[in-house]
C-alpha cells in the first residue's frame, strides 16, 4: 500500500479527512500501472514521447466518480489541462 496510503490512514485517524469512504480509495496499483504504461494519449492519440501520462477522472471523485478503470483516462498534460478547464477544476486537485 505504501507511504501515501499510510499518510491518508493517519489523516483519517486524526480526523483530518472527514467521511473517508470507499470512493476515496486509491487507484488500484494494477489499474494505475496500466494507465501509466500507455504509449498514447487517450484523447488526442498523440504519443507521449517519454513523458509520463496524467490520470484523469471522467467523473471527479468529488462529484461521486470512482477510481474504477472505466472512469479513468491516461492523458497528455495538454489534454488534461483542457478537460480540467472545461470542468472548472484547477491545479489544486492534483
Amino acid at each position: 500500500m505504501g507511504v501515501i496510503h499510510n499518510i491518508f490512514r493517519e489523516m483519517k485517524k486524526n480526523r483530518v479527512i472527514e467521511n473517508y469512504e470507499a470512493k476515496h480509495r486509491f487507484i488500484e496499483p494494477e489499474i494505475y500501472k496500466d494507465l501509466k504504461s500507455r504509449k498514447k494519449c487517450m484523447k488526442c492519440k498523440k504519443k507521449f514521447s517519454g513523458r509520463i501520462p496524467q490520470v484523469h477522472h471522467k467523473v471527479p471523485v468529488s462529484k461521486g466518480g470512482s477510481n474504477d478503470k472505466s472512469n479513468l483516462l491516461a492523458l497528455c498534460k495538454k489534454c488534461h489541462d483542457v478537460l480540467d478547464a472545461e470542468e472548472g477544476v484547477g491545479e489544486k486537485h492534483r
